[in-house]
């Protein structure tokens, strides 16, 4: 398993419980905006749903990545923003959505984030993001290079 999906599953698993499960579609839990999100499992693939009013853009080999309608979470010496219907590891995406980690402990330049961009039946992963993060964690910007990809910039904004 890759660096970035250890870091990627920590972080994750660290912020937002895990539920596995049933196979037909069945919400384990309905996602609170900007507070919690939600659990959906489908045939067998677990969903996280993030909702509430974060936003991000992410511009990589020329095209312009816009995902909205997320939350942002901020716990003790960690930031993540999710946006959209995340597919979890070990799945094809089934619909777009945006995953950042940062061990954030405040406003400033962090080199160790881990960005997912999904979109329906693709993924592009990145880890060693550089994250400048501002505004009490409340919005920031990011830079890297995806895995056999293109580099990327990008910008996020919470509530």
């Amino acid at each position: 398993m890759t660096r970035r999906v250890v870091v990627l599953a920590a972080l994750a698993a660290a912020c937002l419980s895990v539920f596995a499960g049933a196979s037909s579609a069945k919400v384990i839990q309905k996602c609170v905006p900007n507070v919690r999100p939600g659990t959906e499992v489908t045939n067998g693939v677990t969903y996280r749903l993030f909702c509430g009013s974060a936003k991000a853009t992410v511009h990589a080999g020329g095209v312009t990545y816009m995902r909205s309608n997320g939350a942002c979470f901020r716990v003790v010496g960690s930031l993540t923003v999710g946006l959209g219907r995340y597919t979890t590891a070990g799945n094809k995406p089934a619909s777009p959505a945006f995953f950042l980690a940062v061990g954030a402990t405040g406003d400033g330049t962090y080199r160790i984030g881990v960005l997912e961009l999904q979109s329906k039946g693709k993924s592009r992963n990145a880890e060693k993001v550089k994250v400048v993060i501002s505004g009490k964690r409340t919005r920031g910007t990011f830079s890297g290079k995806f895995q056999n990809g293109p580099t990327f910039t990008g910008s996020f904004t919470c509530k």
